[in-house]
């Protein structure tokens, strides 16, 4: 793994739950879906960022449910539209409840 600085791109897909940003870098048969810092593993898997509900660029409305629950309902979300059918979930702060909580809606050949 590498720590150097890695370069991303800014793109966005929607959802049921909105209009999610996120950031994308690496390539490669692998997925991993991170929600902390991807400059570690982007050198050797497809790293993807996402904005939180009502975080960045990802759109909200100011009576949207934002909670854990339905973050982790968000990820699924966007893990359908991108159609990846294996994936790892990094996460750290709300970002590891998030993860958790997700880990019950991510196709059992997934780590979470």
């Amino acid at each position: 793994m590498n720590n150097a600085k890695c370069t991303s791109t800014v793109r966005h897909v929607e959802t049921p739950s909105g209009r999610i940003s996120y950031l994308e870098a690496g390539a490669g048969p692998s997925h991993c879906l991170s929600m902390a810092w991807m400059a570690g593993l982007s050198d050797i898997r497809r790293c993807i960022s996402i904005d939180l509900l009502a975080h960045g660029d990802t759109e909200s409305t100011p009576d949207q449910d934002v909670s854990v629950t339905t973050n982790a309902k968000m990820l699924r979300e966007v893990l359908d539209a991108l159609r990846f059918d294996q994936v790892d979930v990094i996460g750290n702060d709300s970002g590891g409840g998030i993860a958790q909580s997700s880990r019950r809606s991510i196709p059992a050949e997934s780590g979470a």
